[in-house]
């Protein structure tokens, strides 16, 4: 999963009000939260990350520190979106997978797995 997840209603769509009202609803802070209750999938709404449920949660395999909280404070500090260049695309499916296949398998160490894709993707990229 690259993340990025998005609900679009096409200008054409049948129902495209009922379409919009119904994505505006599913991306709601107060659905995120409870999607963040049931799955604990992080809410991308700002204002979510003030709710007492996501800021109180905390994680056993983290040590029980509170989680929420400190994924918040991260995400507020966040001032632009993360930029895609044109080769971004190519860059995740043939460099990075392949890095991670690499060092999952075994036929690599991690640190040369990074080397290899830092001069994949420089070969890519330009």
């Amino acid at each position: 999963n690259w993340g990025g997840s998005y609900l679009t209603v096409p200008k054409q769509s049948k129902n495209a009000k009922k379409a919009a009202e119904l994505a505006a609803w599913l991306t709601a802070p107060e659905q995120q939260i409870k999607a963040f209750k049931s799955k604990a999938t992080f809410p991308s709404q700002v204002k979510a990350l003030t709710d007492p449920a996501l800021l109180e949660s905390s994680n056993a395999y983290f040590g029980d520190i509170k989680v929420g909280a400190l994924f918040a404070a991260q995400a507020k500090k966040i001032t632009a979106a993360q930029y895609k260049g044109p080769t971004d695309g190519q860059i995740q499916d043939t460099v990075v997978s392949a890095a991670l296949l690499s060092v999952e398998q075994g036929k690599s160490t991690a640190d040369d797995a990074w080397k290899t894709a830092v001069a994949e993707a420089q070969k890519v990229a330009k």
